[in-house]
């Protein structure tokens, strides 16, 4: 396959992330077959648009990108499961994709470490809200304010089937992640976070009430759509000390938990670098050789 790959950049995108996943991109990415470009057009019907080999939404704020989405989502939709684009959503541009969102109780991102009982409030599927409409299970986040919060969680590969490697490392912002993926058609969890639990229950919109017993919250999943495969993260492969190491932190607590992250990163480069390959092949992007 070969074609452009397009990283969004307009509004709620965050900077560093952008930063972030172009360079990591970029790095490991086969030159050979694919353009790396911006999305910066406002016309949807832009012939960059075609042919799309891959399109990355990054971290950000959900909230600030929706109503610059919103005239784009028909066409993403279209791109992905008709024209057979890939999608890769990073934390925000994860919650970008889904169809179904659930919130929490604020001090839940800040009790995660025990396992507790909270009841979830579905938001409604309306028009102006999860306007992607690609993922068909549930995505959660905690909302933390960004810049408020620094921190790394572990993961683990989530097949029993995968090759198992031992638990790592990831930065980890607003604490997005997806309950019971293993249950959505044509879905595979890739990663699951190993150093929290919950069990809890959440009132639908509409129906009865579904529970959740424990389980471990799934990091990342894929699931084909279409002629398309989409690809969603809860936290940053793309995210290294380096970046981490440009943020401002004000608080004293914030300037322990920064240093903390940092050292943390730095001790899960390779395993950054080699997240970031993985998700490229699930989704068909080739790439440089690791010698290279």
């Amino acid at each position: 396959m070969s074609g452009n790959i397009l990283i969004y950049n307009k509004s709620g995108v965050d900077p560093d992330c952008l930063s972030a996943v172009y360079k990591q991109i970029k790095y490991l990415v086969d030159d050979r077959f694919y353009r790396i470009e911006y999305f910066s057009q406002t016309n949807s019907d832009d012939s960059r648009f075609n042919p799309v080999s891959l399109l990355i939404i990054p971290g950000g704020s959900y909230t600030d990108m929706a109503d610059e989405l919103k005239p784009l989502a028909a066409r993403i939709r279209h791109l992905v499961t008709e024209d057979g684009a890939s999608y890769l959503g990073l934390c925000a541009g994860a919650i970008a994709a889904t169809r179904r969102m659930l919130m929490y109780d604020e001090d839940l991102a800040f009790n995660v470490s025990n396992p507790l009982k909270r009841e979830m409030f579905e938001l409604p599927t309306l028009e102006g809200r999860m306007h992607l409409n690609l993922y068909s299970g549930i995505c959660s986040s905690f909302q933390v304010p960004l810049r408020t919060f620094y921190g790394t969680q572990e993961v683990k590969t989530a097949s029993p089937e995968t090759e198992q490697k031992k638990p790592y490392h990831l930065y980890f912002q607003s604490s997005v992640f997806f309950p019971n993926a293993e249950e959505e058609p044509d879905a595979d969890s890739l990663l699951k976070y190993t150093s929290y639990r919950f069990s809890g229950f959440y009132r639908p919109i509409e129906g009865p009430k579904e529970v959740y017993k424990d389980i471990e919250p799934i990091a990342a999943l894929t699931q084909k759509v279409g002629k398309g495969r989409l690809l969603l993260s809860g936290v940053h492969p793309e995210i290294g000390a380096d970046t981490v190491q440009q943020f401002s932190a004000i608080t004293s607590i914030q300037k322990e938990a920064k240093n903390k992250t940092i050292d943390s990163l730095n001790m899960s480069k390779t395993a950054q670098i080699d997240t970031m390959r993985d998700y490229l092949h699930t989704l068909f992007i080739a790439t440089k050789r690791e010698d290279s």
